[in-house]
């Protein structure tokens, strides 16, 4: 091919996005996610003659995120904004999120700075209607209002089911119990997804997704790695529990088929209910160890790469270690600052030396 036509299939997501969506299922199946701009211009020529004659389908699909506790907050407007650039574009996306974000500015502003004094990432002599002037100094305070004029956006342009607070591991834990109240709404579309709230779209999502059953990720940390035990929940009384399999899924990101999923959701609440209320038990990774549980039992028809819950760190060090190649992000799962200890650093150097 010349230079002329490389330059003529040059392509833009948001003028001829069906045939890029055609080109990236292919390249996803055929490559893990690994292919070029121009690799993509090329198949679409390919395509091009078929969409003529049958169009792709656009179907509905709701996509779910919990964001509860002012330390998750700061994620949403860039999570957001990163789905409605890459996530099935070609496809009508709803956006169910349970958020406790007050509806009010001044009450973010003021549950906000609350938070940084509890973190400590913020002093104030005096705590009263001042309370953010005196807090933060010149950057912080640009990066304050952003955060609270992101959050004031989202609230006014999505629609959000009010929760109240809860202490972690309570929010994830619970997620299907919280899903499942708005059961009948989710039940009008065609699929379902959830994603973690501190995950970034970097790259394309497409129909590589969707199937006639459930879609589940690899977890970074185990996947492709044959002589680690995944964490699956160890105790014989729980509802979770597996004894061994040679898969384990990542809880960040999931969905499918919306019956398929619905019916998983149902059978996930049971078993946290059976757990948490009879047996005053909590799995070992909470609602993923349910989930893992269910697809042990209910084999997923869509297994995405680690490209899905792509770590945002320790790429080289760690992780392409274990999987003997590396991958294109798709969605990146952040670090929270408020979560790293130095326990935490420690276990991940011992961790390595075994590499």
């Amino acid at each position: 091919m010349n230079k002329k036509n490389k330059k003529e299939l040059q392509f833009n997501l948001e003028s001829d996005a069906q045939l890029t969506r055609l080109a990236a299922n292919f390249f996803q199946s055929k490559t893990a996610g690994e292919y070029s701009a121009n690799d993509v211009a090329v198949v679409k020529e390919f395509f091009y003659h078929t969409l003529q004659s049958k169009p792709l389908k656009k179907y509905k699909v709701a996509l779910c995120f919990i964001c509860i506790n002012p330390p998750y907050w700061e994620y949403i407007a860039k999570t957001i904004e990163g789905a409605k650039k890459f996530f099935l574009p070609e496809h009508q996306v709803d956006y169910f999120i349970w958020s406790d974000i007050p509806s009010n500015p001044e009450v973010i502003k003021q549950k906000i700075a609350e938070d940084l004094l509890k973190r400590g990432e913020a002093k104030a002599s005096v705590i009263g209607s001042d309370l953010v002037s005196i807090l933060l100094d010149d950057n912080k305070k640009k990066e304050f209002d952003s955060l609270v004029e992101g959050l004031a956006k989202v609230r006014k342009e999505i629609n959000i089911f009010e929760t109240e607070a809860t202490q972690w591991p309570m929010p994830t834990l619970f997620r299907y119990h919280l899903f499942l109240q708005q059961e009948e709404k989710l039940q009008e579309y065609d699929y379902i997804f959830y994603c973690d709230i501190d995950m970034i779209f970097a790259n394309y999502v497409g129909d590589e997704i969707l199937s006639e059953g459930l879609t589940a990720a690899l977890h970074p940390m185990y996947a492709l790695r044959h002589n680690f035990i995944a964490p699956f929940e160890p105790n014989p009384q729980s509802a979770a529990y597996v004894p061994f399999y040679n898969t384990y899924y990542a809880g960040g990101f999931q969905g499918g088929k919306s019956a398929d999923f619905i019916k998983a959701m149902k059978e996930m609440r049971k078993t946290i209910d059976l757990d948490f209320e009879k047996n005053n038990y909590i799995a070992r990774w909470n609602d993923e160890s349910h989930w893992n549980k269910y697809l042990k039992d209910n084999p997923p028809l869509v297994v995405l790469s680690p490209a899905y819950i792509y770590p945002d760190s320790l790429i080289n060090e760690y992780y392409i270690k274990i999987w003997g190649r590396n991958y294109s992000p798709k969605l990146i799962t952040l670090t929270k600052r408020f979560t790293v200890n130095k326990e935490g650093a420690l276990a991940i150097q011992e961790q390595l030396k075994t590499l």
